[in-house]
């Protein structure tokens, strides 16, 4: 996972305190959860429910492809009103979450960060985490994470 979503370990990982979160466990499948736009429509009409619509959404979220199953994923569901919008001056777009610093509970930074944007998230947190580093084995292909 180190290489699919901290860009080849220059990025970093946050781990939550699953016991302050409502995470949900992600379920692993040979087919997608099917959701369709028309299923919004269906109950802006009255034709399913609004719990039945829920229900469609949350199990799409909640769905992954049965490949993935090694990620042992759990997934938040984040309010409207933890996030806020942004746009640049180029038209990027982009959503800022907010969350609780007691959440987090470590940081794991991958090993080809930048020494800089380390500093930046050490000096924002300070001592209220815990901060390791993700080191790749080579002999064995794993991924050994250790304090920092």
């Amino acid at each position: 996972m180190w290489s699919h979503y901290t860009n080849n370990h220059k990025g970093f990982c946050i781990e939550l305190d699953a016991s302050k979160l409502d995470a949900e466990k992600v379920s692993y499948k040979s087919e997608l959860a099917k959701f369709k736009l028309l299923d919004i429509f269906k109950n802006e009409y009255g034709l399913i429910t609004t719990e039945n619509l829920s229900h469609l959404i949350k199990e799409a979220m909640l769905t992954k492809l049965e490949k993935w199953r090694y990620e042992e994923e759990y997934r938040i569901t984040a309010s409207h009103k933890m996030h806020e919008l942004h746009q640049l001056q180029d038209n990027t777009k982009f959503t800022i979450y907010r969350s609780n610093q007691e959440w987090v509970k470590a940081i794991i930074f991958g090993h080809r960060m930048d020494d800089k944007v380390r500093q930046y998230i050490i000096d924002t947190y300070g001592e209220s985490v815990k901060y390791k580093v993700a080191v790749p084995d080579m002999r064995v292909g794993t991924i050994n994470i250790i304090d920092y």
